[in-house]
């Protein structure tokens, strides 16, 4: 009985109806041997339907094995309504970056003709969820991806909330459950905003005047405080403008304002 009202095709092209906005496709039925098998039947600018909030168009034909869209259409009295659909070049995509396993178990996403995709991962041993974007922008002649950005929400090893956007390029921002940290390319140099306060790790570089509670180091290095600058506080304290050098004829006097 289904196949009085169920028919397997192959996507030839597609087109967005000026009317609508909706993607058209032009539709080749398979015959009963499914592909490989057309049975003849051409069914221009077909309504495409899709999941509410989901949108898409696919490639067109390649008119080589596995290198075409498929759907599963309803036979209706004017045409054929195309509602499941199947691309090989999107599986091989995503395969190629995220490995032969792709999906894994308890795995859903969404992704597109380049490797890029949107996953939700569920991982029932730790009862934990992960969302991942995964873009890949550079690519070995086999086609791997050799660079993609990642965005990750989630948690780490441990169980604790993650957020963390990694470049392609090496530089990363991660977020854990109460600090964030800004990583370069090597990951040997940070900063870091925690509860106790902004750290660094590494050369830090300030390229333009520098204000440190009311102290200003310009470009040049000249240093202005508003107030007297004291060094050895914890140990015999030195004033920088009323300090004495010792000399053979006693203590000198204070430095001149001004020199």
């Amino acid at each position: 009985m289904l196949k009085s009202f169920l028919s397997f095709v192959r996507v030839a092209a597609s087109s967005i109806s000026q009317k609508t906005g909706v993607a058209l496709l032009d539709l080749v039925g398979f015959g009963v041997g499914g592909p490989g098998e057309e049975d003849g039947d051409v069914r221009d600018a077909q309504e495409m339907f899709n999941g509410f909030g989901l949108w898409g168009r696919p490639l067109d034909d390649e008119r080589k094995p596995g290198r075409y869209a498929e759907a599963m259409a309803a036979l209706t009295s004017d045409g054929r309504v195309p509602f499941a659909y199947r691309d090989q070049r999107l599986i091989d995509a995503l395969r190629k970056g995220a490995g032969a396993e792709f999906p894994n178990k308890g795995q859903l996403g969404v992704g597109g003709y380049g490797g890029a995709f949107l996953g939700f991962k569920y991982e029932v041993d730790e009862d934990r969820d992960q969302v991942t974007i995964y873009i890949p922008y550079a690519r070995g002649s086999d086609g791997v991806p050799t660079k993609a950005h990642t965005v990750t929400f989630g948690k780490d090893g441990s169980g604790k909330p993650l957020v963390s956007v990694i470049s392609g390029e090496g530089p990363r921002i991660i977020l854990l459950d109460d600090k964030g940290q800004l990583v370069n390319k090597a990951g040997d140099a940070w900063v870091e905003v925690s509860p106790d306060g902004v750290g660094v790790v590494g050369n830090f570089k300030v390229y333009g005047a520098c204000d440190l509670n009311g102290v200003t180091i310009d470009p040049t290095g000249n240093v202005e405080a508003p107030g007297e600058v004291t060094a050895k506080a914890a140990t015999a304290p030195v004033n920088l403008s009323t300090h004495l050098h010792p000399t053979a004829m006693g203590p000198s006097g204070a430095p001149t304002p001004g020199t």
